[in-house]
């Protein structure tokens, strides 16, 4: 497990930017650096070494998501989403929440329902027959977790406080569903190094499944990984060929909100401040 990482433990309150006229590429300039290393080697051999022993603390669910808990939240998010859009989400009800810098810890792709698929024109692809099944009765997302790469449902997948779409632009989407449907089974990456395609995380998914897609590196005890927030931060500042479309967080204060792309930026850029 080579990045347990200090993570925030809630979604602080937005606060106003130095600059009010900062577009979100200027609000996340320099976002996601730094601060990755807070282990020293012996901490981290001693967490490697036992990595069955701390994997099933670190699935530990602490409360339901706020997403998941409001249908309202639910129905605003899904209803937004369109095949093969990539979804990240924050995980601050559960352990692997806190334990990651910055604002997300989870990312998924969403292929679409039946419905969905059949209207694109994707649904009679030979890929999707093994899993025309399970996509039919509700697993429409694709998901790298600790049971390695599986097709999820939207509940268990956004079971969390936040999440954000971001829509992939340029993109042909017969060749990301050719790319992606054999990816399933592939095992989990535990050890979060991004140079072995044999064992996929979740964030080492996108760099997986969307092609050209330029998804930034950083070196973390001496192994290439990928960071979820360095991905949001690099599709607002047009590094990566994703748009934005839109962002849902929830709560004990304000409730259920979605954010604009600006205010967003700022979101993720008071994770790290």
């Amino acid at each position: 497990m080579p990045l347990l990482l200090a993570g925030c433990g809630g979604l602080p309150p937005l606060v106003d930017p130095p600059d009010p006229e900062a577009g979100p590429a200027e609000i996340v300039s320099g976002c996601c650096e730094g601060g990755l290393e807070p282990l020293p080697d012996w901490a981290l051999d001693v967490l490697e070494a036992n990595a069955g022993i701390v994997r099933p603390f670190a699935l530990i669910r602490f409360r339901p998501g706020r997403l998941t808990g409001s249908p309202e939240a639910m129905a605003l998010f899904t209803g937004a989403l369109q095949p093969f859009d990539l979804v990240l989400i924050n995980s601050n009800n559960r352990a692997t929440g806190l334990m990651f810098a910055g604002h997300f810890s989870h990312s998924a792709t969403y292929l679409g329902t039946e419905e969905q698929l059949r209207a694109s024109g994707l649904w009679d692809h030979p890929a999707l027959a093994p899993h025309r099944a399970a996509i039919s009765a509700g697993s429409t997302f694709l998901e790298a977790h600790d049971g390695g790469v599986q097709l999820k449902r939207p509940e268990i997948v956004l079971d969390g406080d936040a999440a954000l779409i971001l829509r992939p632009q340029g993109m042909d989407h017969r060749r990301l569903l050719a790319r992606s449907m054999p990816l399933i089974g592939t095992p989990f990456d535990t050890a979060f190094d991004a140079s072995d395609p044999s064992r996929l995380f979740c964030a080492e998914l996108i760099d997986a499944i969307y092609p050209h897609a330029r998804v930034p590196t950083v070196e973390v005890y001496g192994r290439q990984t990928i960071l979820i927030d360095a991905v949001a931060a690099a599709a607002l500042s047009g590094r990566m060929p994703f748009s934005f479309v839109g962002y849902v967080e929830g709560g004990p204060r304000v409730g259920v909100r979605a954010l604009s792309e600006r205010d967003f930026a700022r979101r993720l850029r008071t994770a790290w401040d």
